[in-house]
Formats: C-alpha cells, structure tokens, sequence
C-alpha cells in the first residue's frame, strides 16, 4: 500500500516536473507555482473523476437493485389449462391478477394463489420394528375376532 503511493506521488511529480519546466521555458511562468498548481490540479482532478465514477457506480447498483426487486415477484409456475388441461409454464406475478391465455386452445385463464401457514412439527422416535410390531399384533387380534365371530 505505501510502495503503490509512493510509486503515484513519484509519477505525479514527474508529470508536474515535466509541464512545470515546459511552461518555464515557453512561457517564462514561476516554477514554484507552476510546479504546485499542477502536482494539486492533478490530485485535485483525480479524486473528481473517481468521485464522479463512484456516483455512476452507485447509480447503476442501485437501478439493477430495483431491477432484481422487480423480478422477485415475477415466479413461473407449470399449470394446467382448465378448459384443455394441457400443460402451460405461466409467469406468476404476486402484485397483480394472474390471467393467461393458454397457448394450446386460446381460451383465457385465471389463477388464483392459496398461502397457508402450518406449524412446524418433529418426527417422533418411533423405532420401525414396533410399529410393524403393533400392526401385526393388530392384524392377529382382526382375525381372531372374525373367527370367533365366524365360529
């Protein structure tokens, strides 16, 4: 970090050296003032323009944001027409109706979208064998009672 901004005051100084001895000998200008106005013109002008390309940059971050809040509204779905029952994939757009025309018999459709909640639940720790266990048991007890019953 201090070698690059050593190596940038080193490159601007020679291009301030450069103009300052040009103007000097062309145009008899002081090279005190000559040399400072333009090593700070210089600095002057660079944070102006990476200003000025930060503001685009942010300008353009912020549009395609907008851009992406856009879309995530916008969700396709595969439905089924109501009238033909064919297979149709439909953009679904949550901030407006939903209709289409299904592009199989031309006919207009609507959709109409459910949200539920539900609760979260765990599984239980049922070891499997027991479960067969008692459908087996449950089984034998059906068929006793039919037989008794048959008897």
């Amino acid at each position: 970090m201090v070698i690059s901004l050593i190596k940038s005051l080193l490159a601007v100084s020679i291009v301030s050296g450069l103009m300052t001895l040009i103007l000097f000998f062309i145009g008899g200008i002081n090279p005190i003032i000559s040399f400072s106005s333009i090593f700070f013109g210089q600095i002057f002008v660079y944070y102006l323009w990476t200003s000025v390309v930060a503001w685009f940059v942010a300008l353009e971050n912020k549009r395609l944001e907008n851009e992406r809040i856009a879309y995530f509204n916008i969700q396709g779905i595969d439905v089924g027409c109501a009238y033909c029952r064919k297979k149709t994939l439909v953009p679904i757009n949550l901030s407006i109706d939903n209709d289409y025309v299904c592009e199989h018999c031309n006919k207009e459709n609507s959709i109409y979208i459910n949200i539920t909640t539900t609760q979260v639940t765990n599984p239980l720790a049922v070891d499997r064998l027991s479960v067969n266990a008692f459908i087996d048991e449950e089984e034998l007890a059906k068929k006793a009672i039919i037989e008794k019953e048959n008897v």
